[in-house]
């Protein structure tokens, strides 16, 4: 479609806007494959003469596809040569674009834990009166401040972020796949909380509107993952395993983005949870191997060397030293520890790094007195134990 579009378009400069305009929408509501395509026609397009929103756009989008490559330092560049040496913003809808640039650094620096993300948050501010526009950026302000916040463990604070963001909606109305994001995030903050009746209440609506066409979809499955955390939680095991299946069923392919790699892992690590909140420890100690092949291949996730890895060998290591196998728990236990050297905690997977490490940690050293220790992100100090 969008080389059709191409073949269709080539005319002479001037280049008409709306041409580009048509890249620039492929660019932020496709598969990340058509985005990269749409991105790079859109640079094509691209005039130095055309209006400053259109250049934000295309940097914006580039600065973005970046950071789903685990390429920041690439990502962070994109943006700043732009604000350094680009057009300068006239219009408000340029002061707009100027809030989703603003946004994507923000998300550069979460994922680079770095310690000034709370003052640098508010930096940029919505004119007024708002328009749907300021609205609309606004709300994702909102959303990466409890990216943030959660990325920190400060749930409460990520809770009142996605609660202030879905407030924004109550009279305007919001993109579908936009609330559903929104609320399987806010689901995932209420199961840090253990607060699984909310979950329920929260997901049920939005799992009564799915259609047949939206199950293939990625916020259908943040949906489906936040269900499947909150009946572990209630210890309705069968029912989260059905639920699991659903996500299986509905996982790409191809896992050809960062967001894609994390639900993947998602499932893998609930399903491991499940076997071995069941006792069967032969079948955890497969199931937590299974995922450490999988994470190998996970290069947004720093492949074996990152703190996805880490939480898989101190888990695996559990169900080793419980079936038996000591020898194995050690290896497995000191592999994930040699790992926390280095890497600081993540909290992207709900449960993992807070209750359940928690269980793994104090478990283990009654056990075998193996002692603990996690680098926490936010300028925190470190998390040991004993």
């Amino acid at each position: 479609m969008l080389k059709e579009a191409a073949k269709t378009y080539k005319v002479p400069a001037p280049v008409r806007s709306p041409v580009l305009e048509t890249f620039l929408y492929f660019c932020e509501r496709d598969s990340v494959a058509i985005r990269r395509m749409a991105v790079d026609h859109a640079r094509m397009f691209l005039r130095k003469s055309m209006p400053y929103y259109l250049h934000a756009s295309v940097v914006l989008f580039r600065s973005i596809l970046d950071r789903l490559d685990g390429e920041l330092a690439r990502s962070n560049a994109q943006i700043s040569d732009f604000l350094c040496q680009g057009p300068k913003p006239v219009t408000r809808r340029d002061h707009a674009l100027q809030g989703r640039l603003h946004i994507s650094r923000i998300e550069n620096k979460i994922k680079s834990y770095d310690n000034d993300v709370p003052s640098f948050i508010y930096k940029w501010e919505a004119a007024q009166p708002l328009s749907s526009l300021d609205i609309e950026i606004t709300s994702r302000l909102q959303g990466v401040a409890a990216r943030f916040f959660q990325s920190v463990g400060e749930f409460v604070a990520a809770r009142a972020s996605l609660q202030q963001f879905l407030s924004l909606y109550t009279t305007n109305p919001i993109r579908i796949n936009t609330r559903r994001l929104i609320v399987g995030r806010l689901a995932d903050i209420y199961c840090e909380m253990q607060e699984y009746s909310k979950v329920v209440e929260v997901l049920q609506p939005e799992f009564d509107s799915i259609a047949e066409s939206d199950r293939p979809r990625r916020p259908f499955r943040r949906l489906l993952l936040a269900s499947v955390e909150a009946n572990i939680g209630l210890d309705r095991l069968d029912v989260a395993e059905s639920a699991l299946r659903e996500v299986e069923d509905a996982m790409p392919f191809e896992l050809d983005d960062l967001h894609d790699q994390q639900l993947h892992m998602r499932g893998l690590f609930a399903a491991a949870r499940i076997a071995h909140m069941r006792s069967d420890y032969h079948e955890a100690v497969w199931r937590w191997s299974f995922a450490l092949q999988e994470v190998e291949r996970m290069y947004t996730l720093k492949s074996k060397g990152g703190f996805t890895a880490a939480m898989i060998h101190m888990s695996l290591a559990h169900a080793q030293l419980t079936s038996g196998d000591r020898d194995g728990g050690r290896q497995s236990w000191f592999a994930g520890i040699n790992i926390l050297g280095s890497e600081k905690c993540e909290f992207w997977i709900p449960i993992i790094p807070t209750l359940w490490l928690r269980r793994i940690v104090t478990e283990v050293y009654e056990m075998q007195g193996w002692p603990f220790r996690m680098m926490l992100p936010g300028g925190k100090p470190d998390f040991t134990w004993p």
